[in-house]
């Protein structure tokens, strides 16, 4: 949320053309990001109430299963690129693999 009111305070500060053209973007965002606090609350209810499980502050969504073990659940969208990153280098250096 803080993320999005940074976003909203810049969009602010520019011009007509681009805060008219962010309007409807920023507004499907807003709607986007309150439909996901309401599964992440969903998820929070569930895991507290039906499982019995402690939630793990600052909560995103972690918490500890019966042995104890931390469960972080995180959004990998942007961080599985990462794992991309060192095979582009391999790419770029030209190295080839067999396929046996």
């Amino acid at each position: 949320n803080r993320d999005l009111e940074q976003l909203t305070t810049r969009i602010e500060k520019s011009s007509d053309t681009v805060k008219a053209e962010a309007k409807p973007k920023l507004q499907a965002l807003r709607e986007r990001t309150t439909q996901l606090n309401q599964q992440l609350e969903e998820v929070r209810k569930k895991l507290t109430g039906k499982y019995k499980l402690k939630l793990e502050p600052p909560f995103r969504c972690d918490f500890r299963d019966p042995w104890g073990n931390r469960i972080q659940v995180v959004d990998l969208h942007d961080e599985s690129l990462i794992w991309l990153l060192p095979y582009r280098e391999v790419e770029k250096a030209g190295v080839k693999f067999d396929q046996d």
